[in-house]
């Protein structure tokens, strides 16, 4: 017998799986959400208008972000890697270059 999904939507079950982007976090999150409401309120202002600026309602089911966006979101998620004493990625410095 063929097991039933509980998601028969594949961008039900990304939404249910939606976890912040700080690293190790794992705090689930709406999917329109970057990160959690403590990691977010780390981000400077800045980052955090271009992360928004730059979203798209429903990128979070069709995967298609723009390169602004993903810029916006490597410059916060590398931000609060950095504020918490994480390694940050290569894309995630040049980001943060642009916005510091």
């Amino acid at each position: 017998m063929k097991q039933q999904s509980l998601f028969p939507d594949p961008a039900a079950e990304r939404r249910a799986a939606h976890i912040c982007h700080a690293r190790d976090c794992g705090k689930n999150v709406p999917p329109e959400f970057l990160m959690c409401g403590r990691h977010w309120r780390m981000v400077p202002k800045k980052i955090r208008d271009a992360v928004w600026k730059h979203y798209r309602e429903g990128q979070c089911d069709d995967l298609r972000v723009t390169r602004e966006w993903l810029q916006a979101a490597d410059a916060a998620i590398g931000w609060v890697a950095r504020s918490e004493g994480k390694p940050i990625t290569k894309n995630e410095a040049a980001a943060l270059e642009v916005f510091v």
